[in-house]
């Protein structure tokens, strides 16, 4: 199989969300066939309840009736070109209201997944658990905005507030103020400082970043960042200091280094990320934005987890905000590596929490609570992800993730969903898995020898020793298993040794051999014990963080 078969990506099927109404239309039926219709029903009941309390921890009940969701606002100028400049102050709001330790706001990626569309405030308000919207429009003319924002109890789809500001465009700062200390004020909350990055700053460099940051959440399109690192870089002519458009035009360079881009322009970009984190650090050292780069560079440029953690403990100080990427990915990465399962487990609630329909949130999400050895949780996680995207990858994921709790049948009905036409996912390979383990022998070993004859053929890479591997791995053939681990090794080198702990593994990994294997290529577990990693987190993850240990 292809070495593509290594990278274990968490689910995209459609989760159906089920009910108990089955039993309620039962009632003419027999009475035993009534009773196993409720019993199926509580089933389902209290799976969708694992689900959300998987999904939310304990964190929605201390904001009960203190969420928010900010819908971006309507652009109504006559301009549509002016839809960033609706973008921004949507988001500025959104930002400012993140800082209320005591308020749930749900996280951009997410509110931005509503824009355009008609909004039903009661399923907004059951889906995400959310107690307010804020919505609004803008309209700019030359000089001039207008701008008008409404306050929704999402309970009762009733009006709490609303207000039209008329103003200059060197207000529009005041604007986002106003509206979010509005808004604190009707929710009985305070806003101590609203500390934008973008205050004070020459109205042209900001929407010129508007500008440069709208296509952020886009496509990595080339011509796209090309244009988006020159309107950074205008902005940067007004403002040279504007630590927001240094941040992004970082971004933008390490985009711009896609896989044919020649040496010299892939060194090129590189070094200018280097001088502008540089920079960044010169103008504001110990910031978040010099943490986020910095720990980015150590995580994805030399795979070193350690060397980002002194920079992940300095962002985690800042989780709560939304106007810079915090790499909580990273965080419950390493949090794992050293074996501190539940609080990445905690971490990564605190993250689906604020940003429900973040695909890497509930990912990491699943990963920790199949460390912390909840695989169950880790399934109705995996489900839940398979609710947002579609992915033949994450077929194979959730597949495998029922394959590890011993539900064969279940694996099997999403191995079959993965698109035969999908690059680096070999559906009959999958399905062999879940066929070996419901007795279906024959069919197994049928994939199996076609597997063999391909590698004995053709050789890697067009089939991987690893993938023929896994296969008498998990029919428990630790003989055949461990010599086709050595023909991995010979066709790839030690390094692939690395990257087999996943567990297809497991009927093997109590055979002495196992251990030796990854010991004799340097693919061991290392004792990561004394690597300090003492993160502060904010007030509401801490809390949770702090009565992990007292329950130890």
């Amino acid at each position: 199989m292809s070495a593509k078969w290594r990278c274990d990506r968490s689910g995209n099927v459609r989760h159906q969300w089920l009910g108990v109404a089955v039993a309620m239309a039962s009632v003419v039926m027999h009475s035993s066939s009534v009773l196993r219709k409720v019993r199926s029903a509580r089933a389902d009941a209290a799976a969708e309840e694992a689900t959300k309390r998987a999904l939310s921890g304990a964190f929605l009940d201390e904001f009960r009736g203190r969420s928010i969701l900010v819908l971006p606002f309507l652009n109504l100028s006559a301009d549509a070109e002016q839809e960033f400049f609706a973008d921004g102050i949507s988001e500025e709001i959104l930002n400012i209201l993140a800082r209320i330790e005591e308020l749930r706001v749900i996280s951009r990626s997410t509110s931005w997944t509503f824009k355009g569309q008609d909004i039903d405030v009661d399923a907004i308000h059951r889906e995400l658990d959310v107690s307010h919207l804020l919505e609004g429009s803008v309209r700019k003319a030359g000089d001039k905005v207008r701008v008008t924002a409404q306050l929704i109890d999402a309970s009762t789809d009733t009006h709490l507030w609303s207000e039209t500001y008329d103003r200059k465009l060197d207000d529009v700062f005041a604007i986002q103020d106003d509206i979010a200390v509005a808004v604190a004020d009707r929710l009985h909350l305070e806003i101590l400082s609203s500390d934008s990055p973008h205050k004070d700053i020459d109205p042209r460099a900001y929407q010129l970043f508007l500008r440069g940051t709208v296509q952020r959440g886009g496509s990595l399109n080339q011509a796209e960042l090309q244009e988006r690192n020159r309107l950074l870089r205008e902005a940067l002519d007004f403002e040279p200091d504007y630590l927001p458009a240094l941040y992004d035009l970082a971004a933008t360079h390490e985009f711009l280094k896609p896989d044919d881009t020649d040496d010299a322009e892939y060194a090129e970009h590189h070094q200018a990320v280097i001088d502008i984190v540089d920079r960044m650090e010169q103008l504001a050292p110990g910031s978040v934005f010099v943490s986020n780069w910095r720990a980015y560079m150590a995580m994805r440029w030399e795979a070193d987890l350690v060397a980002a953690a002194p920079y992940l403990e300095n962002s985690m100080r800042f989780a709560n905000r939304t106007d810079i990427h915090i790499w909580f990915t990273g965080t419950i990465d390493l949090l794992i590596m050293l074996g501190r399962y539940d609080e990445a487990r905690t971490v990564a609630q605190y993250w689906v929490n604020r940003d429900p329909y973040c695909v890497n949130c509930l990912r990491r999400l699943m990963r920790a609570a199949k460390a912390s050895g909840r695989r169950e949780e880790a399934v109705l996680v995996l489900e839940e992800l398979g609710s947002r995207s579609v992915s033949s990858f994450d077929f194979w994921s959730i597949g495998v993730a029922y394959l590890s709790i011993g539900r064969p049948a279940k694996a099997l009905h999403y191995f079959d969903q993965i698109d035969e036409q999908f690059p680096g996912i070999d559906r009959e390979f999958a399905r062999a898995f879940a066929l070996f383990s419901l007795g279906r022998k024959q069919e197994f070993e049928a994939t199996l020898q076609k597997d063999k004859s391909i590698y004995e053929e053709s050789g890697y890479p067009e089939q991987s020793a690893e993938g023929i591997a896994r296969l008498y791995a998990w029919s428990e053939q630790p003989d055949e298993a461990f010599y086709w681990l050595d023909k991995m090794i010979e066709d790839e080198g030690p390094e692939a040794a690395m990257l087999i702990k996943t567990e297809l593994y497991n009927p093997i990994k109590s055979d002495p051999r196992w251990a030796a294997f990854l010991e004799k290529y340097g693919a061991s577990d290392r004792d990561f014990a004394n690597i300090p990693f003492d993160p502060q987190y904010p007030p509401t993850l801490q809390r949770a963080v702090d009565a992990l240990s007292s329950h130890r």
